[in-house]
């Protein structure tokens, strides 16, 4: 149990380092990024926004009562006093209930993830219809957000020729596109969103030659950043669960084993209760038996010791008639 209990309390930290590295994540993490880009990109009628949040908040609780609980475990293993069996029990139940929560993030989690991959393509190209900066965007959001995904997440445009998927774009037929093929922040010599410094040239954004640009979708590099972190975050969480699991059987065997320590010491204590009681009773008998003795001598010696002042008393009245008889004869001869 105390081996479950530490893997637990091991797995519980590392899920805690997991979140805050997604919290603060270059691309998750961004606040432009989440406020004009993810806020508007829904699955399931719920933002992407909200989606990383709820997460965020869920786990961290999850990953802290954890942590509280394993530690609990690890105290009830160094408890060795009566009550012992009942936190034992405490234990077990709460480690029961955090097993089924384990499952039921697992299972959610899993679903968001596959919802989020399936139609990510989808949902970022309805969105990116709306990009309409390629240089200088701190002035439109929706820009500024498109801008910092593609330096931050090192990608450009939506799908496998992403450079095609500008054509839709408000960008497309403004004059900021200015015959570019792609925006400025396509191109790898572009490595900050603000202050805007160009960096560019017209075999990046117009001959579009190779290894000048970001060759990967936005979708397909969103879809392998959020993959690196939820794999990691299922392979923990499969082996809090396994942990838990094989814990509540080692908590299950260790209250067996408490339960028959706790019958077989009644029991003994019982039997040693029952002799204690015998032998005082046998002892207490005993003693009346002496008392009644010691009784019935006090009677005896108070019987001979009246016995003797009678025959005192009657020696002391022949004693008395012998006197008497001698005066009398004496009388007589005078």
């Amino acid at each position: 149990m105390e081996f479950y209990s530490t893997v637990i309390q091991v797995s519980s930290l590392l899920m805690l380092i997991l979140i805050v590295c997604l919290r603060y994540d270059a691309v998750f993490g961004n606040i432009d990024i989440n406020d004009h880009l993810f806020e508007d990109v829904y699955f399931e009628n719920v933002s992407l926004k909200d989606i990383l949040y709820y997460f965020i908040i869920i786990t961290t609780t999850y990953s802290v009562a954890l942590g509280c609980m394993s530690t609990f475990g690890l105290a009830v293993i160094l408890t060795a006093n009566k009550r012992r069996f009942k936190l034992l029990i405490s234990f077990v139940v709460s480690l029961i209930l955090l097993a089924l929560c384990s499952i039921v993030i697992l299972v959610v989690s899993g679903l968001w993830t596959s919802w989020i991959i399936s139609s990510a393509s989808e949902k970022l190209s309805n969105d990116m219809v709306y990009y309409y900066k390629s240089d200088t965007s701190w002035d439109h959001g929706k820009s500024l957000a498109w801008n910092t995904l593609y330096v931050k997440n090192k990608c450009c445009g939506v799908g496998a020729a992403g450079w095609s998927s500008f054509q839709s774009t408000t960008w497309w037929s403004s004059p900021n596109q200015n015959g570019k093929s792609i925006p400025d922040y396509c191109c790898k010599s572009e490595t900050r969103v603000y202050p805007y410094e160009s960096k560019t040239t017209n075999a990046c954004t117009t001959v579009l030659t190779n290894n000048l640009h970001h060759s990967d979708g936005c979708d397909t590099a969103l879809k392998t950043r959020l993959s690196a972190y939820m794999i990691v975050f299922f392979v923990v969480i499969s082996i809090v669960i396994i942990m838990q699991l094989l814990g509540v059987i080692s908590t299950i065997l260790e209250l067996v084993r408490e339960y028959r320590l706790i019958d077989a010491l009644h029991e003994t204590t019982g039997n040693q209760l029952f002799e204690t009681v015998h032998r005082e009773t046998r002892h207490s008998k005993q003693r009346k038996n002496l008392s009644d003795l010691e009784m019935r001598k006090n009677r005896l010696n108070f019987a001979v010791r009246r016995m003797t002042n009678q025959s005192d008393r009657l020696n002391l009245v022949t004693e008395d008639d012998d006197v008497l008889d001698v005066e009398s004869v004496a009388d007589d001869e005078m």
